[in-house]
């Protein structure tokens, strides 16, 4: 099966069955496609790992041509979109050397073809190097939000990390107020435009300026998502004796 993994899909199409690996899912909005992000392998004397985006037609699964920015490391781990001509799919590029990527990689979809962005923060710059993207929520064509982490050089550690698009620019944010554990943010999760709120080892809410801490975790919030006006929920694990399911919600938010 070529090393085919599929790591979260949009919409509500069935599993498309491509191996093990897989993981996730978003929930489905009206109007966007049913789509499935993830990557597979190949060897021509070197082992590459290529971008893989499927779509659900229905009644079958096809493979829909996606861009390679890196010549031996891209790998897809989330995709969102506001509509079957705005789609984002988002995950890691480039090499280490050991196992870990070198920069963020951004896709997105117009409706026609899946094009490479160039996104100012996804790569390392003066003030953060090897960002890795965890997580894409598409709110509407003008307000997209990218989560993960980066290392700040400034602090000398890794931190929470944002990327938020505004229908024109780029701009970037991190929490400096994390715990130095090496993690980022690797869930996000909206109310409303205004109401947005990242997990991680922490939860963090954005008050429209900067990221505020709301609490520490327990363990790991591997994912969130919004429910109704006021409810947001994140799940991923604890740290005990054991690793235990962790689920955590707000209502008040």
């Amino acid at each position: 099966r070529d090393g085919r993994e599929l790591h979260a899909w949009l919409g509500d199409a069935p599993d498309a069955g491509l191996g093990p690996g897989r993981s996730a899912g978003d929930v489905n909005r009206d109007g966007r496609p049913d789509l499935a992000v993830g990557s597979y392998t190949s060897f021509d004397g070197v082992l590459r790992s290529h971008t893989l985006v499927q779509r659900w037609n229905g009644s079958a699964w096809s493979i829909v041509p996606s861009p390679d920015p890196d010549p031996n490391q891209n790998l897809l781990s989330d995709v969102d979109g506001t509509s079957d001509r705005d789609v984002w799919a988002i995950g890691n590029q480039g090499s280490d050397g050991y196992g870990g990527t070198l920069a963020g990689l951004v896709l997105h979809w117009d409706g026609v073809s899946w094009k490479n962005v160039d996104v100012p923060g996804a790569g390392s710059d003066t003030m953060f190097s090897v960002p890795n993207l965890q997580d894409v929520i598409a709110l509407a064509a003008n307000d997209v939000w990218i989560v993960g982490a980066a290392f700040h050089r400034g602090l000398f550690r890794f931190v929470p990390y944002s990327l938020h698009w505004n229908g024109t620019t780029w701009q970037r944010a991190f929490l400096g107020t994390a715990p130095n554990d090496g993690r980022g943010f690797t869930g996000v999760a909206a109310l409303s435009a205004g109401r947005v709120y990242a997990v991680g080892s922490v939860t963090a809410r954005w008050n429209g300026t900067t990221w505020v801490q709301e609490a520490t975790v327990p363990g790991l919030l591997n994912d969130a998502t919004a429910i109704g006006p006021s409810t947001v929920w994140g799940v991923g694990y604890r740290f005990t004796d054991a690793l235990r399911t962790l689920a955590m919600r707000s209502t008040n938010a």
